[in-house]
């Protein structure tokens, strides 16, 4: 798609492609990142079934939306994003 199009050669990645939460804001809007691995800080379910999370790692806070079809995705176990949880994020949108 249109997003994944887009070039993030200017975000410094981890020999994995491991994109840090301090560089994510480089990538400016409307790109996706390659993949992220953050540590979920918070937790707060939202009325229309999406969740609003704050990921953290060594490098800085972010605020991030899972859309409900995520978390409703036989994948995403039931109880399995909750604080304290680690994430591996691939294709990851930033707005």
């Amino acid at each position: 798609d249109a997003l994944d199009a887009k070039d993030t050669s200017d975000v410094r990645t981890t020999k994995c492609g491991v994109v840090a939460i301090a560089d994510v804001a480089q990538c400016g809007p409307s790109r996706k990142v390659p993949r992220l691995v953050a540590l979920v800080k918070g937790l707060e379910a939202c009325p229309d079934g999406s969740a609003y999370v704050t990921l953290k790692d060594n490098t800085g806070t972010v605020g991030a939306t899972f859309h409900s079809e995520v978390l409703r995705n036989p994948i995403s176990k039931e109880g399995e994003l909750r604080v304290g949880a680690v994430l591996v994020l691939e294709k990851v949108s930033v707005f």
